[in-house]
């Protein structure tokens, strides 16, 4: 995929697109490239939409979504940075996305599931809160370059992505990122697949290019079930 300005560039083998540009305001869903659709109607996108993640989480959305609350490790962590341009990734239905709008920045939502993004833009619309929302395959996806004071990803992993997302910091930008260890197979829930799960201590790993700020790792209590979760805070150090 290309940027608004038709340019792509490499990083990890991957493609990434230079900066996009600020959208107007106002909650909108996208897909698959920078350029708006009307809000009414229904996403489809021949890209993503056989793919098995979004058949899986649009039915999950559909049939059992419950609203949940944010992260507390990105709430402890907004209080401490300024408001800018943010890409909240694998976003789903908002769950981090909308505090992010409430703190002031200006966010950009992914996720796979055209649903999911359909419950974060009723949400945004109730709210009056300007989010910019694109539904896309991330494992294709090409990021733009030094774009976001801040990226968050949450309750996603995609080892191939992580120097992409590095690369999509701005210089002193910050990264944070929460998910599942290896340790949620003793648990309720949660994935079991290895490629979805971190090894103990990996996540600083994947993120050379930053400077470590937090790191932890252990079972937390979320909605009366246990979770194994390791949490980094990284910055892009400037140029």
């Amino acid at each position: 995929m290309q940027g608004v300005d038709g340019q792509n560039e490499r990083v990890g083998g991957r493609s990434v697109a230079a900066p996009v540009a600020r959208l107007d305001k106002g909650p909108r869903l996208l897909v698959d490239t920078i350029h708006t659709i009307k809000q009414e109607r229904v996403l489809t996108s021949p890209k993503i939409e056989p793919h098995p993640h979004r058949l899986h989480w649009d039915t999950r959305y559909r049939d059992a979504y419950q609203e949940r609350l944010p992260s507390s490790l990105l709430l402890r962590w907004l209080r401490r940075l300024r408001p800018g341009h943010a890409l909240d990734v694998a976003c789903g239905a908002g769950r981090n996305t909308l505090p992010l709008a409430e703190q002031g920045w200006q966010v950009l939502g992914v996720d796979i599931s055209p649903v999911g993004l359909h419950i974060a833009q009723r949400v945004a619309r109730q709210r009056s809160l300007s989010v910019d929302l694109v539904a896309v395959d991330l494992t294709t996806w090409a990021l733009p370059l030094a774009r976001f004071d801040l990226i968050c990803v949450f309750r996603f992993l995609d080892r191939g992505l992580c120097p992409l997302l590095a690369s999509a910091l701005r210089p002193g930008g910050t990264l944070i990122y929460e998910t599942f260890t290896v340790a949620q197979r003793a648990y309720e829930g949660g994935p079991r697949s290895e490629a979805l799960l971190l090894k103990s201590g990996e996540l600083p790993t994947l993120f050379p290019m930053l400077e470590q700020l937090e790191y932890d790792e252990g079972i937390v209590e979320e909605d009366g079930r246990s979770r194994a979760l390791a949490g980094f805070v990284g910055r892009r150090r400037e140029e």
